[in-house]
């Protein structure tokens, strides 16, 4: 054996001729430290080398540092990722700590901060429900320009846009501060919501103003109650039964603008459009209609909303040349066939109760090109000759 490879102390040890006497004693000790070794149990020694591989390998993924959560932390808190976005239809997200967000349609929301003791977000734009479980350790500040809503364990709807910031408290209490906020301040409870006009600090444009007026946009911050969820359920319920005066009366005087003003659901709007006009309220059922059409005017429902805008404000209104207006409207969208012969005929009848016999007479051209036998034509040509 080439004893260059082995260590000088024991290289010299071995060369040396040591008494008996000497390694006895030395023999003893290592037997004895292997009779307490072996006399562990088996757990103690499993549970100690899993210890010890727990630290290696979190020491090797630079898990285990004291400039980092632990590893414990990180799993009851999961990373959000730093944007959020929603594209046509609505994302939910889970916050961690049984908390999450759903975001409405082309909804950004930025997470600007996540630690074990704080949530700081920011809503960019859209629409973001946010429910957060109470009593939770972190404190949530969720920022919209230049107003900031804090959170202690509630539930929230914002909805933000170029015009105006709405905050709305379905559970719990929010504290809403900037300097757009009255008083800078403002402390919300369940059942109660904050409009913000130009709540990012633009004025609205005059090519925005008919869409700022159709929102409903309050020209200073105000605070008003807001139907609870049961409320909101009834008048649905109610609209679903078709038991339109009952709805009328859950949604209150001003609930058909107010919800129209909160919701982008074609669904919702037309709903309410039927509960203003079959509950013997046709002028409330304007707003909702015009909001689909200027909305959504690649839904084949803004046709049938132009029509049914278009038979109010003939029918009920006496505004027929704002009725030959919406069925225009309606003819030059993707109008369903079945309703195509009838609103043409009406359009001949907007037009000759308007005085403008000229449109009256082309419009009762396109009805006889189109449907020669059609079962209105008598009428048609009644109107177009001013009868």
């Amino acid at each position: 054996m080439n004893d260059r490879l082995v260590p000088t102390p024991i290289r010299q040890l071995l060369r040396e001729q040591e008494p008996e006497t000497r390694l006895q004693p030395i023999w003893r000790g290592i037997l004895q430290r292997r009779a307490r070794v072996a006399a562990r149990p088996r757990y103690v020694r499993t549970a100690a080398l899993a210890l010890a591989a727990v630290v290696v390998v979190a020491t090797t993924l630079g898990l285990w540092s004291v400039h980092k959560p632990s590893l414990f932390v990180r799993a009851r808190y999961p990373v959000v990722p730093a944007h959020l976005v929603a594209g046509p239809k609505p994302v939910v997200q889970s916050l961690g700590d049984n908390s999450e967000v759903t975001l409405g349609e082309s909804t950004h929301v930025e997470v600007l901060r996540q630690t074990t003791t704080q949530m700081l977000m920011a809503l960019r734009r859209g629409s973001a429900h946010f429910d957060i479980r109470p009593g939770g350790d972190r404190a949530w500040v969720v920022e919209c320009g230049r107003v900031a809503v804090e959170v202690v364990g509630t539930e929230f709807t914002l909805d933000r846009n170029e015009r105006r910031l709405s905050v709305k408290v379905q559970r719990g209490r929010v504290l809403v501060h900037g300097e757009l906020v009255p008083d800078t301040v403002q402390a919300l409870t369940a059942g109660q919501e904050l409009m913000i006009p130009s709540a990012d600090g633009r004025n609205v444009t005059p090519e925005s103003s008919a869409t700022a007026q159709s929102e409903a946009v309050p020209s200073e911050s105000t605070v008003v109650r807001v139907p609870s969820r049961q409320e909101n359920a009834d008048w649905r319920s109610a609209a679903r039964q078709k038991d339109w005066a009952r709805a009328w009366r859950t949604l209150g005087a001003d609930g058909i603008g107010r919800e129209a003003s909160r919701s982008d659901d074609v669904s919702d709007l037309l709903a309410l459009a039927d509960v203003a006009r079959l509950s013997g309220h046709p002028r409330e059922a304007v707003l909702p209609l015009q909001q689909i059409m200027a909305g959504h005017s690649g839904d084949s429902r803004a046709a049938i909303a132009a029509f049914t805008l278009g038979k109010i404000q003939l029918d009920q209104l006496g505004e027929p040349a704002a009725a030959a207006g919406a069925f225009e409207r309606a003819l030059s969208s993707n109008l369903p066939g079945s309703l195509a012969e009838d609103t043409l005929a009406r359009l001949v009848l907007a037009y000759a109760r308007a005085h403008d016999s000229a449109r009256a007479r082309a419009a009762a051209e396109r009805y006889r090109t189109q449907f020669p036998k059609g079962h209105r034509i008598l009428d048609v040509e009644r109107w177009s000759q001013g009868e």
